[in-house]
């Protein structure tokens, strides 16, 4: 059974138990960013079917994470600030022209 706490479009937490060991299968679209813990251990997802996020999961209770994070994401936000700090910059000297 499965049972789904939080759905977000960047984030599921929830719960899931199973009597063995298998491949949990997310109605999610599958994307390279996703990220998933099971039982606070980070674990990696794979895609099913070429289009939905499988999670592996062992017997038993556990707790569930899968978070969304482009993969350039952090990259983007380190060239933005770099172009603000030019930017604010260029502003702070007069330009001779």
């Amino acid at each position: 059974s499965v049972r789904i706490s939080q759905p977000a479009p960047h984030l599921v937490h929830g719960w899931v138990e199973t009597d063995a060991k298998g491949i949990l299968v997310l109605p999610v679209l599958w994307l390279p960013g996703w990220r998933a813990q099971v039982d606070g251990k980070s674990i990696s997802p794979r895609p099913v079917g070429g289009a939905l996020v499988g999670i592996p999961v062992s017997a038993g209770r556990h707790e569930l994470r899968l978070r969304y994070m482009p993969p350039y994401f952090h990259a983007g936000l380190a060239i933005s600030c770099i172009s603000l700090v030019v930017v604010l910059g260029l502003f702070r000297y007069d330009s001779p022209f």
